[in-house]
């Protein structure tokens, strides 16, 4: 089952990892070129089936979103940043998240970053205070934290690491962060 939200600017699609490995077509034809040379450089079995998996439900948002099939929504891979549609598309922002078992997607009409983990993943306070200059103080708050951060990362275009975070001095914002967290 994929559960979609669909408004005017975006559209999201999230999946449990195992229930869409049944809908992913046997091979790779599917994948366009740039698709298939990046697909070449991923060596660990499992970062290939969730490479597979996000380009999947992209497609598969695409379709239900503007008709066609997943086939019909080929995308094109850019070094350090989202995929793009090959084609002219409505939605032409993407951004992929995997985690804890799901595979989320978003498309948008501008800028958008998505990022899903797993509720019981237990982000330790000790790697906050270098990165943020404070830890939330529960488990819960810490996880959320981390989450708006990559998703903000991604709509920024910035890669998903702590790297990255260190060295743009990130922050909480004072109430203007447009984040949801559920």
């Amino acid at each position: 089952m994929i559960l979609r939200l669909e408004r005017e600017h975006f559209a999201l699609a999230l999946a449990r990892t195992d229930q869409l490995l049944g809908s992913l077509p046997t091979g790779a034809h599917w994948l366009s070129g740039s698709e298939q040379k990046r697909l070449g450089t991923l060596n660990h079995a499992g970062r290939r089936t969730e490479f597979l998996l996000g380009r999947w439900l992209l497609r598969s948002l695409y379709a239900a979103r503007f008709g066609g099939t997943p086939e019909d929504w080929p995308l094109r891979e850019q070094p350090q940043l989202p995929p793009v549609p090959e084609r002219d598309a409505e939605f032409p922002f993407l951004s992929i998240s995997h985690g804890g078992g799901f595979i989320a997607a978003a498309a948008a009409r501008q800028a958008i970053g998505v990022d899903v983990e797993s509720s019981r993943r237990e982000l330790p306070a000790e790697i906050f205070e270098p990165l943020f200059r404070h830890a939330p103080a529960s488990v819960a708050e810490r996880l959320e934290y981390w989450v708006a951060t990559e998703a903000f990362l991604k709509q920024q275009t910035l890669p998903a690491h702590t790297d990255t975070i260190r060295r743009h001095a990130l922050s909480p914002s004072a109430g203007h962060a447009r984040v949801r967290l559920r």
